[in-house]
């Protein structure tokens, strides 16, 4: 076979690159730079250089109509390519040239798919591959295949994909041709991406870089390394992605092949988006934008500019969003890209409806789904209807608005996407509301939420029944909504109950049992079980839950369950408490609030912040009780030892509720013995956690406890410098940990001693653990940490097998017997706020087998800590319950540090006996 004309590269390429965003979420449709992915694809046309001369000089012979019809597919001409090839088809089929007829159709195909018409695609590439597997051609047969699995790929049919390109490789295998053979690597390497398989893809793309760099071909290496890069950012792997990126970047610019320069730099870009750091893509994607205009690649210039429109929107830069918007949808339609036209249509007018501008948002909107329907994109179709039905609804079209979320979900019931009909079932319930028909509301959303449970009852790892269930977590709040004003209060808060925590219950039950977790999936809990739950607590539970706020005034929803099981409920409009307050912004007030208590605390940790002016703290505090507990204080204990569990929701998890003053300037810590949990049904699983524990400290050996303070300390990556850097050491921790140590006699870990296999081999054992160190609660969190993990991680010392982090991901796969983890760090109570809780290391603690847990709320400074934590566990000894210890060591340290800061940090989550 010969080689193939108009490029060095051996196996021609096809970017699919993935754009700008432009999928807007329907609840709330928003434009951002979505992923960017490629796919190789193999193009041969072995026949061209053994031609024979004369028919190549002339210009309308088959073969030169064929090599004019790639020299277009390249130029981006797909309509015309086809043309030429349609002519170079009637002539090979007339020489009865089978062989040449499928190396055209491959062509005809690539074209098709680059039109957005994959059905045409499929026909003319299944076509080639009868016609190759007649002949007995395998290499054909296996590019065949090969571009089928692109085609299948590009329509998102994975294990079609997946299949094709298995078959191809095993082909490809039996010629011996390993630059092929590599190709069919690198798209194995996509499919597994696309699958979530991201250890699959990796090991498929070194493969794939592994055998170019064995060939010699450093343009193709680099590209395999692109795409390999692009594993690592899915993956969460950002500095790996970052050194292969670059590299790849390298060796592009040395080889001088400036499409693949582009491609790698706009994966580059990518992975600064994820870090966002908006400043470098923007400047990444700009480089690419000038490289592709350069090598003039238009179909990929029009993504890339959607991505710089996706950058500048996120940036709030409207007007500079929409001229990249308006420069890329210019672009689609050149080169007849529908699909990408019609994605670019649906950001634009998402970028309108976003800042409240519906008249401009509207034709984009509903040109976007004439085009949609055009090309046969049904799901595109189902988006834009709902796009546009809440511009209906926000408008008072209530009827339009109705019957076209009807025609969405009957798109959505064609295309079996459950979790689209559930979002849609729930824009309709909104509407039924708003008409004062709540029966109607409560049946499109209880059908909603049967939909996830569907999706949920399917094998989903933690993280993604975390995501599924942020949509269900709206759909609860809107049924909660209906149920109160259909009067239906108890009712109401059983659907604000069964919307949080999902996840998190099913894996704590797995602790306890199988069966158990079995039925907790299948059955959330009934108003009855959370009266069983507040009986066995003997404690008075107070659930709050933010209002939805699509349904009317803002309100915050609290329900005061009694250890009776006796149920009061109250709620409070905002827009009272803003006139009260004197606030001006009635929804942010809470959020307002609590980042004023968050401004005035600070201490240990990676910074400081400077203490703030007692009488401000004051201030903020006595605001935040008058919102949170003056409704319902005449509902609590008057006994300043009986319990109060407190299960908050969204931000108000970090609000300090033991500091908060009442009129007098009295905290709340005075008058009740506080804890905390994400939810009453968790609540009463830690409960059932704690059965069959020790309880009692003095029955405690020294080898029943792991208590660790300031090891040497890790190497943190910043993505901002990308580099390694040390966290600086905490003497007071050590100081901490070992005055904690001599109350029990007993030996701290502390230093180059608390390694982090250590503390892990301990900690399986220990009934109670201190960790005095660090906490990183950004580890996990991208853009702070350049690592994608649940939130939050431990600083220990690091070994030849460990990094010295323990994340929150590392304590979900612990098997804990400890009755009582304290986290004596920064920020260890916090974590990525979600319908499932805070997600981070109280969450996986708990998972883990703990059923209590003592976590801070802020950077905790150093002395007071230490005086805090001796004077709890010198309670504990004396036969105090966790709670009441917790409470009588804050009292005790406010008398020496009245600040809050100093004193209020701690919170007991979990089972307070």
């Amino acid at each position: 076979m010969g080689s193939a004309c108009g490029e060095t590269f051996r196996s021609r390429l096809r970017w699919i690159v993935g754009l700008a965003a432009g999928i807007s979420a329907i609840a709330s449709p928003s434009a951002t730079a979505a992923e960017t992915g490629v796919l190789q694809q193999g193009l041969r046309l072995p026949q061209l250089a053994e031609a024979p001369a004369p028919l190549m000089a002339q210009a309308d012979s088959a073969e030169s109509l064929q090599l004019q019809g790639y020299q277009q597919l390249g130029q981006g001409n797909y309509e015309a390519a086809i043309a030429l090839f349609e002519q170079a088809l009637a002539q090979f089929r007339a020489r009865s040239n089978p062989a040449e007829v499928a190396v055209t159709l491959n062509l005809m195909g690539q074209a098709y798919g680059s039109l957005g018409q994959p059905d045409a695609a499929i026909a003319v590439y299944q076509e080639a591959l009868d016609l190759a597997r007649r002949l007995g051609n395998t290499q054909i047969e296996a590019d065949s295949l090969n571009n089928l699995g692109t085609i299948a790929y590009n329509i998102d049919n994975y294990d079609e994909a997946l299949t094709y390109f298995e078959q191809a490789l095993d082909l490809n295998r039996t010629l011996d041709d390993q630059s092929q053979t590599a190709t069919i690597l690198v798209n194995l390497g996509a499919v597994a991406q696309s699958l979530g398989d991201y250890a699959q893809s990796i090991a498929y793309l070194e493969q794939s870089v592994t055998l170019f760099r064995a060939l010699g071909d450093r343009a193709s290496e680099a590209y395999a390394m692109t795409q390999l890069g692009l594993s690592y950012v899915r993956s969460g792997r950002y500095p790996e992605a970052l050194v292969e990126l670059q590299a790849a970047i390298s060796i592009q610019q040395a080889v001088g092949n400036r499409s693949l320069e582009a491609a790698a730099l706009n994966v580059l870009s990518l992975t600064y988006f994820r870090l966002g750091q908006l400043e470098r893509a923007g400047g990444g994607w700009q480089q690419a934008l000038e490289i592709l205009q350069s090598v003039n690649s238009p179909v990929t210039s029009a993504y890339v500019l959607g991505n710089l429109g996706g950058v500048q929107e996120s940036l709030e830069q409207y007007a500079l969003a929409q001229q990249y918007y308006e420069q890329s949808l210019a672009l689609h339609r050149q080169i007849s890209n529908r699909d990408g036209e019609a994605s670019v249509l649906n950001n634009l007018g998402s970028l309108f409806y976003n800042q409240a501008q519906d008249d401009q948002a509207l034709p984009y909107y509903t040109d976007a789904l004439a085009l949609f329907r055009e090309i046969g994109s049904t799901f595109g179709e189902a988006r834009s209807l709902n796009n546009i039905a809440l511009i209906d609804a926000r408008q008072g079209r209530l009827e339009a608005a109705i019957a076209r979320y009807n025609q969405a979900i009957e798109i959505y019931q064609t295309l079996d996407d459950p979790q689209g009909e559930a979002r849609t079932r729930r824009n309709l319930a909104l509407i039924s509301a708003q008409q004062n028909r709540f029966d109607d509301a409560e049946t499109e959303l209880r059908r909603s939420l049967a939909l996830l449970d569907e999706v949920r009852a399917e094998t989903l790892s933690d993280a993604d029944k975390i995501t599924l269930f942020e949509t269900q977590q709206d759909i609860y709040r809107t049924l909660e909504g209906v149920l109160l004003l259909s009067d239906r209060p108890e009712e109401a808060l059983v659907a604000a109950e069964t919307g949080r925590t999902r996840a998190f219950a099913e894996l704590i039950a797995l602790n306890l049992s199988e069966q158990l977790a079995q039925r907790i999936a299948a059955q959330p809990p009934d108003l009855a079980e959370i009266q069983r739950i507040a009986q066995r607590q003997n404690a008075t539970l107070v659930e709050y839950s933010l209002a939805e706020t699509d349904l009317g005034e803002a309100a915050l929803n609290i329900w005061v369950v009694q250890p009776s099981g006796a149920v009061e409920f109250r709620s409070v409009p905002f827009q009272s408490l803003a006139n009260n307050l004197q606030s001006r912004t009635p929804d942010a007030l809470l959020d307002t609030l609590i980042e004023s208590v968050r401004l005035t605390t600070g201490g240990r940790g990676l910074g400081v912040v400077a203490a703030a002016d007692s009488s401000a703290n004051s201030t903020v505090y006595r605001q935040l009780h008058q919102i949170l507990i003056d409704p319902i204080a005449e509902l609590l204990p008057r006994d300043p030892s009986a319990r109060v569990i407190l299960i908050p929701q969204g931000n108000l998890f970090l609000v300090p509720f033991a500091a908060l003053e009442d009129e007098n300037g009295s905290p709340l810590i005075a008058k009740h013995t506080l804890s905390t949990a994400p939810s009453i049904q968790v609540l009463g699983l830690t409960q059932q956690l704690d059965r069959n524990r020790t309880s009692a400290l003095s029955d405690l050996n020294p080898s029943d406890f792991l208590v660790v303070g300031n090891p040497t300390m890790p190497q943190i990556w910043s993505p901002e410098t990308n580099s390694l850097s040390s966290l600086p050491p905490l003497p007071g921790a050590q100081q901490e940990a070992e005055a904690i140590a001599s109350l029990f006699n007993l030996q701290a870990l502390t230093g180059s001693q608390a390694t982090e296999t250590r503390v892990k081999q301990q900690a399986g054992t220990a009934e109670v653990i201190h960790l005095a160190t660090h906490g990183l609660l950004e580890y996990g969190q991208v853009e702070a940490s350049g690592t994608f993990d649940l939130p939050g991680a431990i600083a220990l010392t690091p070994g030849p097998e460990d990094d010295g982090l323990l994340t929150a991901g590392e304590i979900l796969q612990l098997e804990l017997q400890a009755d009582l983890v304290v986290l004596s760090a920064c920020d260890t109570g916090l974590g990525r706020i979600t319908g499932d809780g805070v997600v981070g290391l109280s969450r996986a603690l708990v998972v883990a087998g703990t059923p209590s847990v003592v976590v801070s709320l802020w950077s905790v400074p150093d002395a007071p800590t230490a005086e805090l934590m001796t004077a709890f566990y010198q309670q504990l000894s004396q036969g105090e319950t966790k709670a009441e210890a917790l409470r009588q060591a804050m009292l005790t340290v406010r008398d020496r540090y009245p600040n809050p800061r100093d004193w209020a940090a701690f919170t007991l989550m979990g089972e307070a006996q």
